[in-house]
Parts: structure tokens; sequence; C-alpha cells
């Protein structure tokens, strides 16, 4: 849990975070530039999907550098290492902390994407704009 709680404090986890959120809510805007309308739905939902993944592999990579270089400068994995645990147990934590803080991030993207799926839906066509 310490992993996760220290992902969860990085400024660049809530920047990224942030980013691909407001990628996701203003695809729905780019949309509007295909021929058929009956795609831009499928398309809203491929752009979010392919967001969320990349932002989940951004934020594993980064936040695992980020976590394991800090460790390893406080001498926080040395000290631990020495306490009766084994390396795999170590890294283990290290990475349930890190995959508990992307799909934590994963939950919020996909509740932004399914906001943005719902209002596309329900709100006014461009056939009703300009009509």
């Amino acid at each position: 849990m310490h992993t996760a709680h220290q992902s969860l404090r990085q400024p660049l986890f809530w920047i990224l975070t942030s980013c691909f959120a407001g990628m996701i809510w203003s695809s729905q805007f780019f949309t509007m530039f295909t021929l058929d309308e009956t795609l831009e739905g499928l398309l809203l939902r491929e752009m979010g999907i392919s967001s969320i993944a990349l932002c989940g592999a951004l934020l594993a990579v980064l936040l695992s550098w980020l976590v394991i270089t800090r460790d390893m400068e406080r001498l926080v994995a040395l000290t631990v290492l020495s306490k009766p645990i084994s390396r795999a147990q170590f890294l283990f934590g290290k990475f349930s902390g890190i995959l508990i803080a992307v799909g934590f991030s994963s939950a919020v993207l996909a509740g932004i994407l399914i906001a943005t799926l719902w209002q596309k839906e329900t709100g006014p066509r461009m056939t009703e704009l300009t009509a």
C-alpha cells in the first residue's frame, strides 16, 4: 500500500491522468469530421479505449522508474531487504502498488469515457443545431 500511496502522490500521475482525461473528453469534437454519423460513437469509443491503454502503459513505466529509483536513493530498499524478506516479495509489493495506481487511473478515465459517450448520445445532434 505504501507504493500505491507514493505513486498517487506523484505530480506526474495526476498530470498524465488529467491530460488523458482531457484528450478523452475533447475527442468528441474530433469525431464530427467523419462522413458517416453512425461511426461517431464507434470512433469515440475506440479513441477512448486507446487513450486509457496508452495512459496505463506510460504510468506503469514512469511510476515504476520513479518509485524504485527513489527507494534506492533514500536507501529504503536496503533497509527493507535487510529484514527477512526476499527480493521477489519486495518487487511484488512494488508491482502490486503500481498496479493499484494504474488501475485507479484507468477507472477514472473509464468513468470519463462513459460520461463522454453518454453526453454524445443524449446531447444535441448537428442536424438539430443547423435546422
